[in-house]
């Protein structure tokens, strides 16, 4: 099991990687898991990210254009 465990934590990105290694899952199934959470995670927000910054852009834009006329 352990084997298959640190293969398949080899595999994931850096940031996943160390938060994986560092919580010391005990089976593979847990491993997976967590590893899912955590990618769940990072992308929300990157997405929420992504969204506040069309915000701006958007607001930014509004503004400049409103100020032009």
């Amino acid at each position: 099991e352990t084997e298959k465990i640190d293969k398949y934590v080899s595999k994931l990105p850096d940031n996943i990687y160390g938060c994986v290694k560092a919580s010391k899952p005990k089976t593979l199934d847990e491993t997976i898991e967590l590893a899912n959470d955590l990618m769940d995670q990072k992308l929300r927000t990157y997405a929420e990210r992504k969204t506040n910054n069309k915000r701006k852009a958007d607001d930014s834009f509004r503004n400049n254009h409103s100020h032009q006329q």
